[in-house]
């Protein structure tokens, strides 16, 4: 949430996080002889007299985030490198849509992971970081797949998994949009973890300047078609994250260019497609860092639940 702080540029408070609202300018007849119209990330038209900057700032200076999970409880160590990563924030607001998946079925899932809603509930908010809200938490049954769908399939493509992805991105985040308003929207998942720290604020100052823009780590990116992406971890302005979550609306379509049904080339089509950047990053996702082998190595085989076990 952001207000107008002041029109000319001015020295504030230290703690003020303040940043340029980019615009483009018209001239026009004004009391003082002109005036310019700025059209900012809001879409409105503000008229101001002998402007030359117009500054927001967060409303009451908080830096309020979302994050979205959805699919498997597939919560490892991994996941704690993600919550340690979240810096300057002041309220976080968390989004879970979890599959009713058991360690016998994903060895994956912590062997202790209980299957009542009460007990899932309390063991993942007594290890989520301060300030954080369980906005919604729901269990469900896995969305059953429509095996007789014709997609073209590559041998790294496991259709149920794609699809099934890509459904729960996007119910987790039709959930997400009757709350807030938010600053950041993240969608992650509980297996992820992030190596370097998230300046949050200062991300967000970034995509106010590139409003049409997914911030995703610089590694594990790929596709088939279209440029590389990493489908495990974004951040981006709440309406751009919307945008990002209706790839599984568009799977149909997806499939009658017969595309090769991966799941990043999924969503580096649907972006594209969409006008949405995903530049290179200077941060990097963690996937599966286990520990045999004498040290941490990403995408060893076993597995570390670390706390969550």
């Amino acid at each position: 949430m952001v207000e107008v702080l002041g029109f000319e540029p001015r020295l504030l408070s230290s703690k003020d996080r303040v940043l340029p609202l980019h615009y483009t300018s018209t001239v026009k007849t004004g009391t003082a002889g002109r005036s310019r119209t700025y059209i900012g990330h809001f879409r409105r038209v503000l008229h101001f007299h002998y402007t030359t900057a117009v500054y927001l700032r967060l409303v009451n200076n908080t830096m309020k985030v979302a994050i979205m999970i959805s699919g498997r409880p597939r919560f490892t160590r991994e996941f704690d490198d993600f919550l340690n990563s979240l810096s300057n924030y002041d309220q976080l607001d968390w989004y879970f849509m979890l599959w009713n998946t058991t360690h016998e079925e994903d060895v994956r899932v912590p062997p202790t992971w209980p299957t009542d809603y009460d007990a899932v509930k309390e063991r993942i908010q007594s290890k989520l970081p301060r300030n954080s809200n369980i906005v919604h938490l729901s269990i469900e049954e896995p969305p059953a797949y429509d095996d007789t769908q014709e997609f073209r399939l590559t041998p790294w493509s496991i259709a149920p998994h794609i699809w099934t992805m890509y459904y729960g991105i996007y119910m987790v985040n039709q959930i997400r949009e009757q709350y807030g308003p938010y600053d950041l929207v993240i969608r992650t998942r509980p297996d992820i973890g992030i190596a370097e720290k998230l300046n949050l604020p200062a991300i967000y100052q970034s995509l106010i300047a590139n409003v049409n823009t997914v911030l995703m780590p610089s590694n594990h990116r790929h596709s088939m078609a279209g440029p590389p992406v990493n489908d495990l971890f974004g951040i981006a302005l709440p309406d751009t994250m919307t945008l990002y979550s209706q790839a599984f609306t568009r799977l149909e379509e997806f499939k009658n260019k017969q595309l090769p049904f991966h799941g990043e080339t999924v969503l580096s089509w649907h972006l594209a497609t969409s006008n949405i950047h995903v530049p290179d990053t200077n941060f990097h996702s963690v996937m599966r860092l286990y520990t045999n082998h004498g040290g941490p190595h990403d995408g060893d085989s076993s597995v570390d639940y670390g706390r969550w076990n």
